[in-house]
């Protein structure tokens, strides 16, 4: 350890030689390992020319420096002595800059292109930002018309209970007119939401005569009905921000960011305060306010911070001079629950609307709209399900008999704790548990053979995807007949996965004589491959043949399926068709994914 150290302060030492020659910054004392942090840590400080209120000329910083130096982080934090004690955008709480990320566009349109790897110049990298940070925190140009709108820096937040809950809502720019014409405050309910354990939910805001001002838009049938906590929501027009750029850290410091903009703090907290005095449940107040999505832009969304209010006494003594009554439970309220100098419990929150929690990656907006039904939760249904709900399918139903087996876990998305459970149920209570706008309907059967049946069940889908690779529930789909068109798509895989077979049609029948018409050619090949290599075996016993295939390969005939799925539902096929995808592998293992339906179906398909 003694001997990595040593390498390591040889090579900060290079990275430090080069911040005495740069202007404004100054080296002050020599470079020090924390045990606590594990870090490197170096002092100096920061001189800029023109100083403003919140920005001093000379500001003295604790830069931290990763052990592995020219890589890992470099932090550059405000010293505890003459140290910045304001928050300005781009920057934790009174602490860290953020140096490695873009900031200010005029200055980096593109990205921070941080020299990791190079000792001379990394730590003067970091060095510089500072200064241009501090120079453009003076110029109130760290936030710049069309940069991303970034929310005021908050103190850590805590959960709603002992049991760490998180608060949820859903907010966006198709919410967002709803609260045109509300202001001050109203109440909200927060129940716990089923199948996700750590979130809470607002299921409800009410003005303050009742009346239902907007409902939680995920699903309402999952939502746990036994358990309620109040709140009160309380909107402001503008952002609440203590300058530069902070969230109010106590109470003394949202009456001050409510007095720069016209809102009488305590006359709010006093009508509260008042209906939720002597309560023994916690009780939160919902602080929202709307912001656009870039800076200079229109408002597109309300956002909300969420504050555990003080436990208030029904009784009990007053301040000198004020009798036992509403104005007397208020002085001492705002006395000592309410002072100036009481911090703020901030309740841990997030917004979980569609548009936030799939803004990483999801389908087209025709694709998410579609009700799809998947026939066979197996290894390939399983993965395909997780895959469309990840990327934001909203109702999606699940049609399997069979149960989990502890061989199955190596390919499907069930875990051992699953073993015994019907498939449908494993998996449709990991696509819950993936996102609260997801409905999810589980049909633990089969199948049906009868034509009335198999059409009731399947009529509120516009996509039915088979993933059994049956004929007899291939031919069972093809008794059905509705009378608004479908979207068919039927996937299987051959021997160890290494082809994808996917037929699509749509009209208002599966055509079964035409899919083993294209298919039949490729199966015969299939048999072949089936023969030359054996049978594998589950175990000892009766006849147990398994189908070979990794999870990795399952997965990828998965992701084709899906890429497949959503080239169709923006535009469905003429025609039914076969697309057949193989896998490359070439000497040095695989390659590519190539996709056959140009090449005519062959005699033998060896010769493909």
């Amino acid at each position: 350890m003694i001997d990595a150290l040593r390498k390591a302060s040889r090579a900060i030492e290079l990275g430090v030689n080069a911040l005495y020659d740069l202007p404004g910054c100054e080296v002050i004392g020599s470079l020090v390992f924390d045990l606590d942090k594990q870090r490197w840590v170096l002092t100096l400080t920061l001189e800029i020319q023109n100083p403003t209120e919140f920005v001093p000329k000379r500001t003295r910083w604790d830069v931290l420096v990763d052990v592995a130096y020219p890589f890992g982080s470099i932090e550059f934090r405000p010293s505890n002595e003459d140290g910045l004690t304001a928050t300005f955008p781009h920057q934790e709480r009174k602490g860290k800059l953020c140096l490695d990320s873009p900031y200010k566009s005029k200055l980096f349109p593109i990205l921070a292109r941080d020299p990791i790897g190079d000792e001379e110049t990394r730590l003067c990298w970091h060095a510089k930002r500072a200064l241009e940070w501090l120079h453009a925190a003076t110029e109130g140009t760290l936030l710049g018309k069309d940069d991303p709108f970034e929310l005021p820096s908050k103190p850590a937040a805590i959960g709603l209970d002992e049991s760490k809950h998180i608060i949820v809502y859903d907010e966006s720019i198709i919410t967002f007119p709803v609260w045109k014409g509300f202001a001050g405050y109203g109440v909200a309910k927060i129940i716990p939401l089923q199948d996700i354990s750590s979130a809470m939910v607002i299921s409800c805001f009410f003005d303050q005569n009742g009346k239902i001002i907007r409902k939680w838009t995920g699903r309402s049938s999952e939502l746990t009905t036994g358990i309620e906590l109040d709140a009160f929501w309380w909107l402001w027009p503008a952002p609440i921000i203590v300058p530069p750029w902070e969230a109010p850290g106590s109470w003394g410091d949202l009456r001050f960011a409510g007095q720069t903009i016209g809102i009488d703090v305590d006359a709010v907290l006093r009508q509260i305060a008042r209906r939720i005095r002597g309560k023994d449940t916690p009780t939160a107040l919902l602080v929202g306010y709307p912001i656009p999505k870039r800076v200079g832009e229109s408002n597109v969304e309300i956002h909300w911070d969420a504050l555990a209010l003080p436990p208030l006494l029904a009784s009990g003594p007053v301040p000198s001079g004020f009798r036992q009554n509403e104005m007397g439970f208020w002085q001492r309220d705002r006395n000592e629950a309410f002072m100036d100098g009481e911090n703020l419990k901030y309740i841990a929150m997030e917004n979980w609307s569609t548009d936030r929690i799939q803004v990483r990656g999801h389908l087209p907006d025709g694709s998410v709209a579609a009700n799809i039904a998947i026939i066979g939760v197996g290894s390939l249904g399983s993965s395909i399900g997780e895959l469309l709900v990840r990327a934001g399918i909203k109702t999606i139903g699940l049609i399997d008999d069979d149960i989990i087996e502890a061989g199955n876990v190596c390919r499907h998305v069930a875990t051992l704790i699953d073993v015994g459970k019907k498939k449908v149920e494993a998996l449709g209570s990991r696509l819950l548990q993936i996102t609260p706008h997801v409905q999810v309907q589980m049909h633990a059967q089969r199948l049906p053979l009868i034509k009335q049946k198999l059409h009731d069940l399947l009529e509120p889908y516009d996509l039915i995807i088979d993933c059994t690779a049956s004929n007899e529930v291939l031919e069972g789909l093809a008794l059905g007949w509705w009378s608004i068109p479908k979207l068919f798509l039927s996937a299987s895989v051959g021997h160890r996965a290494r082809r994808m077979f996917i037929f699509t049609a749509f009209g208002n029948q599966f055509p079964v004589a035409e899919y083993h018409r294209q298919i039949e050619p490729w199966l015969r090949n299939e048999s072949a491959s089936w023969a030359e290599e054996g049978e594998i075996l589950e175990g000892p016993g009766c006849w147990s043949p398994l189908f070979p295939a990794r999870y990795d390969d399952m997965m990828l005939a998965a992701i084709v399926t899906v890429k497949m799925l959503e080239k169709f539902t923006a535009t469905p096929p003429t025609a039914p068709l076969l697309h057949v995808f193989e896998q490359k592998h070439d000497s040095k293992g695989f390659s590519c994914v190539v996709c056959l339906n140009e090449i005519p179906v062959p005699e033998d398909a060896n010769s493909s």
